[in-house]
């Protein structure tokens, strides 16, 4: 059987959980059974994108959200899946060009807005988290076309082996890494950080990284930063699980989210969690410390105990290995995946 020719066409942003998971297949996946190629991508000095490029994958940049070259990039490698990694919600005009050429197309669902795509159009639907399969119209299940796939960690990644043993101390740091955008609820953290300057000092310290795309957002929390003896802002880490197990707690409120893969890296490092439960973490998250949104109060006090019970933080961090392990495994993960191109192809 020949190599599938795959073409993943994902959105803008240059790091993010989308693209680690589409780099986890192009690294991942066996090479003798599957090529890939990379189109939308457009960043080209984006992390993602070079590691696309170091482990095989052919980047094809088109700044026109529409790719009106889809057909020829289609063409000229023989491709047999096109594969749309932009999380679903719009309908772009390239899905109705495609189709004549007989190429099957996958749209995985990352985010739980519902897709425009015609169902008769696509060959097959994936829901990449619990939250999104959550989300599912009954049409989407019912088309005999619905796939489950989570998302799983890179194992390869110098993971803990089992939480950091704390000892009762005056000193913690906690965080979350990831995109710093509305949504993500940076001010959250700032609000906390504030509050607990004024009542321990720098004994809890506060730290937050990630690309922030909007230089306004940016300038302002580097303000913010600057008046804050317990708050730092790390900008975009390259290695994520050294950041994460530099921290004690994660702390991680947000908006509703389809899915926040700082979930699944800080329990993979044994972190306990403190998050909101009107997110996604409800269906992931059996470790956290789940408070009603926009409670501070609640939030801050979570935080406190936390502070002063080490030994609750390794039960919970405990918690969350066990959680990595028995369900996003990367073995898992693979074997779903080449299974599931390779049965699309074949059928």
């Amino acid at each position: 059987m020949s190599p599938i020719n795959i073409l993943h066409v994902i959105n803008e942003w240059p790091a993010g959980g989308i693209q680690e998971q589409v780099y986890l297949l192009i690294k991942h996946l066996p090479k003798d059974r599957f090529n890939h190629f990379v189109i939308g991508f457009r960043q080209p000095d984006g992390f993602f994108f070079k590691k696309y490029q170091e482990c095989g994958a052919i980047n094809i940049i088109d700044e026109n959200v529409n790719y009106p070259k889809m057909e020829e990039v289609v063409k000229q490698y023989n491709i047999d899946i096109v594969h749309k990694q932009t999380g679903g919600g719009d309908c772009p005009d390239y899905i109705f060009r495609i189709k004549d050429m007989g190429v099957k197309l996958v749209e995985s669902l990352h985010c739980p807005r519902q897709s425009s795509i015609p169902i008769d159009l696509v060959d097959r639907i994936v829901f990449t988290t619990p939250y999104t399969i959550s989300k599912a119209t009954k049409e989407q299940i019912y088309s005999q076309k619905f796939h489950s796939i989570q998302y799983s960690i890179d194992l390869d990644s110098p993971l803990v082996e089992s939480p950091k043993k704390r000892a009762k101390q005056d000193k913690i740091v906690v965080g979350r890494l990831g995109r710093i955008v509305q949504d993500k609820r940076p001010d959250v953290i700032v609000k906390l950080a504030e509050i607990s300057n004024n009542l321990f000092g720098d004994k809890i310290q506060f730290k937050l990284a990630g690309y922030c795309p909007d230089d306004n957002m940016k300038a302002q929390l580097l303000s913010v930063v600057s008046k804050l003896p317990n708050l730092s802002y790390e900008g975009f880490v390259e290695n994520k699980y050294e950041f994460w197990n530099s921290l004690d707690i994660c702390i991680n409120p947000v908006w509703e989210t389809s899915f926040d893969i700082v979930f699944l890296e800080a329990m993979a490092c044994g972190l306990p969690i403190l998050t909101w439960d009107n997110s996604a973490a409800k269906y992931v998250v059996y470790n956290a410390g789940m408070i009603p949104p926009e409670d501070m109060y609640m939030l801050f006090s979570g935080l406190v105990k936390l502070y002063k019970d080490p030994e609750l933080c390794r039960v919970l961090g405990e918690n969350g290995i066990k959680q990595i392990k028995e369900k996003y495994s990367l073995s898992n993960f693979v074997k779903k995946w080449s299974q599931f191109y390779e049965d699309i192809v074949i059928k």
